[in-house]
């Protein structure tokens, strides 16, 4: 597209004077699905950490997970990989259960 002088002012030129770099990245979605994971995080980082996951309930699930993967096909193997990675990511960051109440470590 080529730039015409008209006594001063720019006609056919790009929106705002801003060249073309033929780069269509949508950068609204990737901030947005940033976002929308970080305020995830947070909200389950501030929730009652009372109702973690014990070693054996992470166990229990992603073995549930694998059975139902092995049913399947490829398509299936690849969503039980990602919800794998998800609870094992959950776990490891904040769904972890550390704390027992007082009553399990005195015998209460």
């Amino acid at each position: 597209m080529s730039v015409k002088s008209d006594g001063g002012r720019k006609t056919g030129g790009a929106k705002d004077d801003e060249p073309d770099t033929g780069d269509h990245t949508p950068l609204a979605l990737g901030a947005t699905l940033s976002m929308i994971a970080g305020l995830t995080y947070l909200l389950l980082y501030l929730l009652d950490r009372r109702g973690g996951m014990t070693e054996e309930m992470k166990r229990e699930l992603v073995f549930a997970i694998i059975d139902w993967a092995k049913q399947g096909g490829g398509c299936r193997t690849y969503l039980a990989l990602a919800a794998i990675f998800v609870l094992l990511v959950y776990y490891h960051s904040i769904g972890k259960k550390i704390c027992a109440g007082w009553e399990e470590v005195y015998g209460g």
